[in-house]
């Protein structure tokens, strides 16, 4: 076993001393596939049609749905969309019309589906899908010192209850499918990863409609601790005699809670302000700025736990998927532990919220002896210390 060890360990130093460092380039979910709703296949329409994708490209990929406002050089390229295009194909969709969607908004037995829908209630609608280049558009987003928020980001859990008239009900994806996709609607275009309740028995035996509506969040937030998740977002909305809808959302982030109210006409619309809520706090803590000319902080991390060349080339794979980590560098290994130079563009804490959307990663106190080396370290103290836990 020590010789094995010992192998692996002159292996793993012979890569990093041959690739000294490396850049981070890695996705975990689509952020640059974007698909819309178009009348025909005409030239003129789908390049109209690919600016509006690029913009919910760059909403997604800086979390900041101001973007082309804030970023002059990505409104200027805006019109430049074709030319940053992978590809694009046609399809058709068939969807229930508008006035069965309404229709079945509160409808407690609603199950929408191609199957089940009456056909004089169906439409077919062609539908463009647009998929980005990711690095051209990284790129873009460096020239215009425009934030860049990974591909891995944490998931958000819904609590919505809707009533109209004495009905309340709870809303997930098999009880009211027409107003959960608008839920996923929204999500999909900040690049929100979403999880619904299940509903089951269990569940209904612990909250109900009313707990939601009166949004008592000591007991949703007890109900959410069967689920993975990184934010809880609980919300309620009442249609009133006069059509409108009335609602109100909370968030429950970082051990702070966070409160949007909504007067509208637009179901879509309070969709879209309990998702930007969570997407602007998110972005705020993972969005990183991406500029040509960055300042570099170094530190230097410990992660124990490396038992094989798949454990390394997995925490590898880890590290290129950080976006504040400019360039890695080992520093030595130790039997089971790495140490690594980290060249980041933000500070320590922004470093340890990103890597900490790695469940493998499990962070530990911080030791503050790491082995010698021939070369003297630039630092000698570990900033963050994990184990590594391949799932």
């Amino acid at each position: 076993m020590k010789d094995l060890r010992q192998n692996c360990t002159a292996f793993l130093l012979a890569c990093f001393f041959i690739h000294s460092s490396f850049s981070v380039a890695a996705e975990f979910i689509d952020l640059y596939s974007v698909r819309l709703a178009i009348d025909s296949e005409a030239k003129q329409q789908r390049l109209f049609a690919s600016q509006k994708a690029l913009e919910t490209v760059f909403v997604r990929a800086t979390g900041d749905i101001d973007a082309l406002k804030k970023y002059p050089v990505l409104a200027k390229n805006i019109t430049s969309a074709d030319q940053l295009l992978a590809s694009y194909s046609y399809y058709q969709d068939t969807l229930p019309s508008v006035d069965y969607m309404a229709n079945q908004v509160m409808a407690n037995d609603a199950r929408i589906s191609e199957a089940k829908m009456p056909e004089n209630v169906q439409s077919s609608q062609l539908m463009v899908e647009f998929a980005f280049k990711s690095e051209a558009v990284k790129q873009l987003l460096m020239s215009a010192s425009a934030p860049f928020w990974q591909a891995s980001r944490p998931e958000v859990l819904i609590w919505l209850v809707v009533q109209d008239g004495a009905k309340r009900q709870i809303i997930n994806s098999e009880r009211s499918p027409d107003h959960f996709s608008q839920l996923q609607s929204a999500a999909k275009r900040r690049g929100i990863p979403v999880v619904q309740p299940l509903l089951d028995l269990e569940e209904l035996s612990t909250i109900s409609e009313d707990d939601i509506w009166a949004l008592s969040m000591d007991k949703i937030i007890a109900s959410s601790d069967r689920y993975a998740h990184g934010a809880v977002l609980a919300g309620k909305i009442s249609r009133m005699t006069s059509g409108q809808w009335y609602g109100q959302w909370i968030l429950s982030y970082q051990n702070s809670e966070l409160v949007e109210f909504y007067r509208g006409d637009d179901l879509l619309e309070f969709s879209d302000l309990g998702i930007d809520l969570i997407a602007d706090k998110m972005a705020n803590d993972y969005a990183v700025v991406t500029s040509e000319k960055m300042p570099n902080n170094e530190w230097l991390i410990q992660v124990d736990g490396i038992q094989s060349l798949q454990d390394f080339t997995s925490l590898s794979q880890s590290l290129r998927a950080v976006p504040a980590l400019d360039t890695i560098r080992l520093h030595s290994v130790d039997q089971s532990s790495c140490y690594f130079y980290l060249d980041a563009v933000v500070q320590l804490q922004k470093i340890q919220a990103l890597l900490a959307l790695n469940d493998s990663l499990e962070l530990q106190s911080p030791k503050n002896v790491i082995p010698s080396i021939d070369v003297k370290p630039k630092i000698n103290t570990v900033s963050l210390h994990y184990v590594w836990r391949q799932r």
